[in-house]
C-alpha cells in the first residue's frame, strides 16, 4: 500500500498539469483540485488500514512445543504485534538436525502505530486458558524452556527495511526458565547466546534498519552457552530481577549488552556460578556501547574465571554508572573511567549453598539504590514476591521481607515478675 498512493497522486500531478497547460490557467481546474483531495483522503485512509492490519497484537495461547513453534512462524508471516503466552510446564526442544535456534523470531519494527501496538511480548507462569498469569513463581506453575544441551532456544533477528526507521518497537519477556541451550556457532568469540539472542540484519545503508528495544523481568538463564543473554544493536535494554546461573562463554559468561543506540538499564539480578573461559576483554557481564548505562543493585558472587585472567566483574565503557551492587572488580574498556561508587564486596549471605536467595541476616538486604534518576527496578523480585520492602530494595534478584522487631522487653520478665 506504502508504495501505491504516492504513484497514485505522482501520476495525478502529472496528469493536471498537462489539462492546466491547456487552458492558460494560474491555478488547477475544479476538477484537479477536488480529484486531489479524494486522492489525499483515500491515501490518509490507506495508510490508516495498512497501520490497522498491523497494529492488532495477535494473543497466542500455548501448551506445547510444536505450538509455540507454529506461534513463532505465524509470528514471522504477519504484520501484526504477538502476545505468546506459554502455559506453566516443561518445553523440551529436540535437535533438527540445523543446529540453529529452536525459537527464531525474524521481525521487521513498526512505524506508523500506536505505541501500543509496537510492543511485543514472550511471557510464562500462564494457567489452562491464559487468562491469568501467575505472581507468584513457584516450581508448580514455572514455565521452563529447555534446549537440552543439543539446540538453542530463542533467536531474534531484527530485520532491515528500505525505509528508514524513526520509531522503536518494544520487545517484552517475562516470567520464564530458559536453560541449557546451545549456540548455532562454533566460534565462541561470534558471542552469541543459546538462550537468547538479538542482532540486528544490518543493511548497507545506514538510513535503514530494525528499531528494537528489549526488556527482560524475572527471567532465569541457566546453564546458556556463550552467555545467558546477549542483546547486540539494541534500541534500548533493560534487565531486571532476573537470574544467570552457570552459563558460560568467552566474551561473557552471563550478559552481553552491546548497541551504540538506546539506553542500557541492567537491576537488581543475581549472577551466580558463571563460568569465563576468555580471558582478554572478558568478564562476567560486558555492558558497551550505549550512550548511557546503568547498572545498579546487582549480586554478582562466586563465578568463575580461568587461571591467571584478570578477575573482572563489569567490562563496560563511555558513560557508566555502576552503583550499589555486590562485585569485585569493574573494568572500564579503551580506557573508559566508569562512574562507580556505593559498592560492596560483603559475604552475600545466600540461604546455603545450592539456593541463591538472601539469608535472613544478609547483608543485601535494604543496601540497594532507587532514588532519581535510576528508578524502574519492578514491582516485584523474581520469585513474585512485592519489592521494595523494608527501607530500601535489597540487592540482587530477590527481596526478603523486613526484619523482625525485636520485642520490648526480654520475655520473661514481661509479666514484672523475676
Amino acid at each position: 500500500m506504502n508504495f501505491v498512493y504516492p504513484t497514485l497522486i505522482g501520476m495525478f500531478r502529472a496528469s493536471c498539469r498537462r489539462s492546466d497547460s491547456g487552458i492558460q490557467a494560474v491555478r488547477p481546474t475544479r476538477a484537479c483540485a477536488a480529484s486531489k483531495r479524494a486522492l489525499q483522503t483515500l491515501a490518509v485512509l490507506a495508510l490508516g488500514l495498512a497501520a490497522e492490519a498491523r497494529a492488532v497484537p495477535i494473543v497466542h495461547c500455548v501448551g506445547t512445543v510444536q505450538e509455540l513453534r507454529n506461534a513463532v512462524a505465524v509470528s514471522n508471516n504477519s504484520e501484526a504485534a504477538f502476545d505468546i503466552r506459554i502455559r506453566s510446564g516443561y518445553y523440551a526442544f529436540t535437535a533438527d538436525g540445523t543446529h540453529t535456534h529452536a525459537l527464531r523470531f525474524q521481525r521487521e519494527s513498526h512505524d506508523y502505530v500506536d505505541e501500543a501496538y509496537r510492543n511485543f511480548r514472550v511471557s510464562g507462569a500462564w494457567n489452562t486458558g491464559c487468562t491469568q498469569q501467575a505472581e507468584v513463581i513457584t516450581a508448580q506453575n514455572s514455565t521452563v524452556l529447555d534446549g537440552q544441551d543439543v539446540i538453542g532456544v530463542f533467536s531474534f533477528t531484527g530485520k532491515t527495511h528500505w525505509l528508514p526507521r524513526t520509531q522503536v518497537s518494544t520487545v517484552r519477556v517475562d516470567r520464564l526458565q530458559i536453560a541449557r541451550g546451545r549456540s548455532p556457532y562454533m566460534d565462541p568469540l561470534a558471542a552469541t547466546s543459546g538462550c537468547f539472542d538479538y542482532r540486528r540484519n544490518v543493511a548497507n545503508n545506514p538510513e535503514t534498519g530494525a528499531r528494537f528495544a528489549f526488556e527482560f523481568d524475572r527471567v532465569r538463564f541457566e546453564l546458556c552457552e556463550h552467555a545467558g543473554l546477549v542483546v547486540q544493536a539494541h534500541w534500548g535494554a533493560l534487565v531486571r530481577n532476573s537470574f544467570f546461573l552457570g552459563n558460560s562463554g568467552a566474551r561473557a559468561s552471563a550478559m552481553n549488552i552491546q548497541s551504540d543506540d538506546g539506553l542500557a538499564r541492567i537491576y537488581n539480578n543475581t549472577l551466580r556460578n558463571n563460568v569465563l573461559t576468555g580471558n582478554q576483554h572478558s568478564a562476567t557481564v560486558v555492558l558497551l556501547g550505549s550512550p548511557q548505562k546503568y547498572f545498579i543493585n546487582n549480586l554478582i558472587a562466586e563465578n568463575v574465571h580461568p587461571p591467571g585472567a584478570v578477575m573482572t566483574d563489569v567490562l563496560t565503557n563511555g558513560t557508566a554508572v555502576v552503583r550499589s551492587n555486590r562485585l569485585f572488580s569493574v573494568v572500564g574498556d579503551l580506557g573508559s573511567n566508569p562512574i562507580v561508587f556505593g559498592n560492596t564486596t560483603a559475604d552475600p549471605g545466600f540461604a546455603n549453598l545450592w539456593n541463591a536467595r538472601l539469608g535472613p541476616n544478609s547483608p543485601m538486604r535494604d543496601a540497594g539504590f532507587t532514588g532519581a534518576p535510576f528508578p524502574g527496578v519492578g514491582t516485584r523480585d523474581f520469585d513474585g514476591n512485592t519489592r521494595v520492602q523494608g527501607a530500601a530494595v535489597d540487592i540482587g534478584a530477590h527481596e526478603l521481607p523486613p526484619a523482625s522487631a525485636p520485642p520490648s522487653q526480654d520475655a520473661v520478665f514481661r509479666n514484672g515478675f523475676e
